[in-house]
């Protein structure tokens, strides 16, 4: 099928082409997400998915891995390179508690907690580039915006749950 061919059966199918609308729309601010994330980490020594676990953490008192992994969605070696990274450098501590022998929890350290405030103070970073677009918005408009994604997630999530019958919630 030609690119011709694509179009004309986009044109015909309004819910089609309104579909791709959105999810071009979320990729794009995905993709500025992923450039405000690396200016975020640029001067920590930390790698996107350290830095994504560190986000994830804050600002939780302790979380089990297995919970991170889920919430996270990565790959179980990603995960535990990441996590031992983090235990080395002194931002997490990991133990294992009496009660569960077979769970990892871990902890935000202090050193921790004032590595993800560095990050969410770097001017070039994801944090205060998103506070300097959100400004441009009003109260209302970021209201409706977390009530429509709200709303989009649970649709999602119901729809997950009706195909695979278990709860995708992160």
């Amino acid at each position: 099928m030609n690119k011709e061919e694509r179009e004309h059966m986009n044109e015909n199918n309004p819910q089609l082409e309104q579909t791709i609308q959105v999810l071009r729309s979320f990729w794009r601010i995905q993709r500025n997400f992923g450039r405000w994330g690396q200016a975020s980490i640029k001067n920590s020594n930390l790698s996107m998915p350290q830095f994504l676990i560190l986000q994830a953490m804050f600002p939780a008192q302790v979380i089990s891995q297995k919970s991170l992994g889920e919430r996270l969605l990565f790959p179980k070696s990603t995960l535990s390179t990441s996590v031992d990274g983090l235990v080395t450098l002194g931002f997490l501590k990991r133990s294992i508690p009496e009660e569960n022998r077979r769970e990892v929890e871990l902890e935000l350290t202090e050193a921790g907690r004032e590595q993800v405030l560095l990050m969410h103070n770097e001017p070039n970073g994801v944090y205060q580039k998103m506070m300097g677009v959100l400004s441009q918005l009003s109260e209302e408009s970021i209201h409706t915006l977390l009530e429509l994604h709200q709303q989009l997630y649970e649709l999602m999530i119901d729809t997950e749950t009706t195909e695979n019958g278990e709860d995708a919630r992160c």
